[in-house]
């Protein structure tokens, strides 16, 4: 399914939690923003769900993906407006650290989250990417 169609979906079928999230949102008046993701389906949906809520609200919202150095450029520059993938503090930490003070890191999405490898639990001893070639 296309992100935006899957997006559009998620939105119709939660609407309490909808109404939750735009408890706060100001009216965009057709103000323009811009979204950035980096290439994962998870990060995609989370990005096309927001552009569809902030179009709900009234603002001409817009999404790109980009490569994770190039995000951070570009959050850096104001060229773009917001990421809601922002994947710290580990696997962009460095990114965080070299644009500090650039750009402002607005709210922590899942506080405690690890980040990790998942296998069935058919899979025996497998503690590492390695361990999957045996």
């Amino acid at each position: 399914m296309k992100s935006n169609k899957a997006a559009k979906q998620y939105i119709k079928s939660h609407p309490k939690k909808v109404n939750e999230i735009l408890q706060d949102v100001p009216v965009g008046h057709g103000q323009k923003i811009k979204l950035v993701y980096t290439p994962y389906d998870y990060e995609r949906a989370v990005t096309y769900v927001v552009k569809n809520l902030l179009v709900q609200k009234g603002y001409q919202a817009t999404t790109q993906q980009l490569d994770v150095s190039i995000m951070w450029q570009a959050l850096a520059s104001k060229k773009v407006d917001a990421t809601m993938v922002a994947q710290l503090p580990v696997s962009h930490a460095a990114y965080a650290k070299k644009y500090r003070g650039q750009v402002d890191e607005v709210r922590i999405n899942l506080p405690h989250a690890r980040i990790g490898l998942a296998v069935p639990t058919y899979m025996k001893d497998v503690n590492s990417i390695e361990d999957l070639k045996k």
